[in-house]
């Protein structure tokens, strides 16, 4: 198999990304807790750790990877998350992972261009690869509305209309009756949660006529909550490529 070698690293890069996004996430839910220490991971001890696991059929765990990280500004109640640090990881961290699932896609198409245009094809069976990264790409949609959220959350404008507004994406499933195999597609985009708040703010540069300005409702302790199952949700499926791979290739080998 010509990409054996490329897919057995980059599943592993992919694993000890998405296994991060988990560790930031975590700190970013805990940015008001008093005491505690935000982590990060080492990268290339972590990958050194996956390709191991996945090579022995050991536990892939980053644990022995886990790193604790210097704040720039110590704060009085020893909580050692600074936000705009990790939310600048968890958007980088983002990107990367987008990245990851465009870079088999891209190998496969190179090597196997009949297969794809096959593939491609409405009427054709669904394989479990497919699922598990329309699920992935599914949940990269959630993590960037979710990051749009908290990055409005307390924004301000001269009226209702204009006010940011919560948005969600809508999940639709999606069944092969070829395979009995079943996967999600985001069908759309939509606005929820509360109305804009309206505050009393004669002093504020976007107040109105009136003197009030309209602060969007995000509730960031929901945000992040949805952030977290987000990033284990897309692990869980990072988990369901891998074994796939591990059990395809172990099943080539038999014929060996």
């Amino acid at each position: 198999m010509p990409n054996e070698g490329l897919f057995g690293v980059h599943g592993a890069a992919l694993e000890v990304r998405s296994q991060r996004m988990g560790v930031l996430a975590s700190n970013i839910a805990n940015a008001s807790t008093p005491g505690f220490k935000a982590q990060d991971v080492d990268f290339h001890t972590a990958l050194a750790a996956v390709e191991n696991a996945t090579n022995t059929g050991g536990d892939v765990s980053i644990k022995g990877a886990l790193q604790y990280r210097v704040p720039s500004q110590p704060s009085l109640d020893g909580n050692t998350v600074e936000l705009s640090t990790e939310q600048t990881a968890f958007a980088e961290k983002r990107r990367r992972l987008s990245d990851d699932i465009v870079l088999p896609q891209r190998a496969h198409r190179a090597n196997h261009p009949r297969v794809e245009r096959r593939i491609s094809m409405a009427d054709q069976p669904l394989t479990i690869f497919q699922v598990a990264g329309r699920a992935m790409s599914a949940q990269l949609v959630r993590m960037n509305t979710t990051a749009s959220n908290l990055a409005n959350a307390g924004s301000v404008a001269t009226s209702a209309d204009t006010a940011y507004r919560t948005i969600k994406p809508v999940f639709r499933t999606q069944f092969d009756k070829a395979t009995g195999l079943a996967t999600v597609n985001v069908e759309s985009i939509v606005q929820a949660g509360e109305t804009p708040n309206k505050r009393y703010d004669p002093s504020h540069p976007l107040a109105d006529k009136d003197g009030n300005v309209w602060e969007s409702a995000v509730d960031e302790t929901r945000e992040l909550v949805d952030m977290m199952e987000t990033a284990r949700s897309y692990q869980n499926n990072v988990e369901v490529m891998q074994t796939a791979k591990s059990l395809i290739l172990d099943t080539l080998k038999m014929g060996r």
